[in-house]
């Protein structure tokens, strides 16, 4: 007799084949392959065969493909798409100022514009910055640019000495400034649930008035509840953005409302110019000079009572010595040069009332400021009474070499060289 042979269909699939090739146990062991069980256990199971077999590019895998690819988070909304290119068109490559003139360049602030952590405050003269990078995610925006100091340059008579400043990036190659603003979280909005009737008392039911206006029910009308009918959604959800200010809420269920929020966020951190609002939040010698400036005229005391040195009997004088410090900006860069002040000098030979006549930026005005504070001065006399004056004073800047370190101070009988665009070439 003819031995057995067994044939397998090319069209066959792996499943199939297996079932063919181990039709028993007995068979298995007759052929010396028992290592074939292991082969059948670790094989797919075999679909139930519906007559006819199954095509193997019909198929199913047994994972979709996309299963080790899924993303990292939730994938952003058509609403964040449009918001992150409506922000980048207003933040990104303009020239900006930080409101809150932190000097940090890693800074974290909440949906209402909190500061986490802690960071040190300077002049707002290095507080300029501009954004290179913007990315939005569900949770927060995230900016990223570089730090830009400003000096005055000295304005014409007659120009605005803002428009005379000179913009200067300060950050360097290996760093970088970032800013991350958490949003107010959008959450779905909940569906009112129908109360459930208590045992034993009828449902509720409606009926139609003969005006045609819907009645309430008896359970409304006992406990004072509104029909399911008369609900609304939330006020604050529902409410225009321009009805004032924002809800403060962690959440929301409008992402009108939620970009709102963003966006009143930035305009509380951000500003393109010296606004009004950003220049209340100054210190008062700042304050002054842009008053100055907006009423073009020249500084004016806030006590009336103060007389210039012109109305006085003996003109009031600075007895200390004036040398303000400079800082490692400045000094990197190459920032010296002459500063105006105008000073209040009181009868009790000290410094009152401080205002900026010609500033020079890099943070220098608050450091000569500070040396104004404590300096010494000789009163006026009028009719032989110390009384209050204003007192101009001209304040220079050096650059010296270590000055800011600690390490060694200036040689005082050395003429220090003005390095910038205040230095004048030696006369021949």
């Amino acid at each position: 007799m003819d031995k057995p042979m067994l044939v397998f269909p090319r069209h066959a699939s792996r499943s199939s084949a297996i079932d063919l090739f181990v039709p028993s146990l007995s068979t298995l062991i007759a052929f010396g392959l028992a290592g074939c069980l292991a082969a059948a256990a670790a094989a797919p199971p075999r679909r139930p065969e519906s007559g006819s077999q199954a095509n193997p590019a019909q198929q199913a895998p047994a994972t979709p493909p996309s299963a080790s690819a899924k993303p990292s988070g939730p994938a952003p909304s058509a609403s964040d798409a449009i918001l992150e290119s409506e922000l980048r068109t207003l933040l990104v490559g303009k020239p900006l100022f930080l409101r809150g003139c932190y000097l940090s360049d890693d800074l974290r602030f909440n949906e209402r514009g909190g500061l986490y952590g802690s960071s040190p405050r300077g002049s707002f003269t290095l507080s300029g910055i501009q954004i290179e990078t913007l990315h939005l995610t569900r949770k927060e925006l995230i900016l990223e640019g570089d730090r830009y100091a400003y000096r005055f340059l000295g304005a014409l008579p007659g120009n605005n000495p803002t428009d005379d400043m000179e913009r200067i990036k300060i950050t360097s190659k290996k760093k970088i400034l970032r800013i991350r603003i958490e949003r107010q979280e959008v959450v779905a909005a909940k569906k009112e649930k129908p109360e459930k009737s208590q045992p034993g008392q009828p449902a509720a039911t409606s009926s139609q008035n003969p005006s045609g206006g819907a009645q309430a029910d008896s359970t409304s009308a006992a406990t004072g509840a509104a029909p399911a009918s008369a609900a609304t959604p939330d006020a604050a959800d529902s409410a225009p953005t321009n009805a004032g200010p924002l809800k403060d809420e962690p959440t929301t269920t409008s992402p009108e409302l939620a970009a709102q929020r963003l966006k009143d966020t930035l305009s509380r951190l951000f500003t393109p110019s010296i606004d009004d609002r950003f220049v209340g939040s100054m210190p008062p010698f700042w304050q002054l000079y842009y008053k100055s400036l907006a009423a073009k005229t020249d500084y004016r005391p806030t006590d009336p009572s103060v007389l210039r040195q012109s109305q006085v009997d003996k003109k009031a004088s600075l007895i200390s010595a004036l040398d303000p410090p400079s800082n490692e900006l400045a000094q990197q860069y190459g920032v010296a040069g002459v500063a105006v002040y105008h000073v209040v000098v009181g009868p009790d030979g000290k410094a009152g009332e401080i205002a900026i006549g010609q500033p020079i930026g890099f943070g220098l005005d608050e450091s000569a400021v500070n040396t104004l504070r404590n300096a010494t001065f000789e009163p006026a006399i009028k009719d032989g009474k110390p009384v209050p004056v204003v007192l101009d004073l001209i304040v220079q800047f050096h650059i010296y070499s270590k000055l800011t370190s600690g390490t060694s101070k200036p040689d005082k009988d050395a003429k220090p060289s003005l390095p910038g665009p205040y230095s004048l070439p030696p006369k021949p």
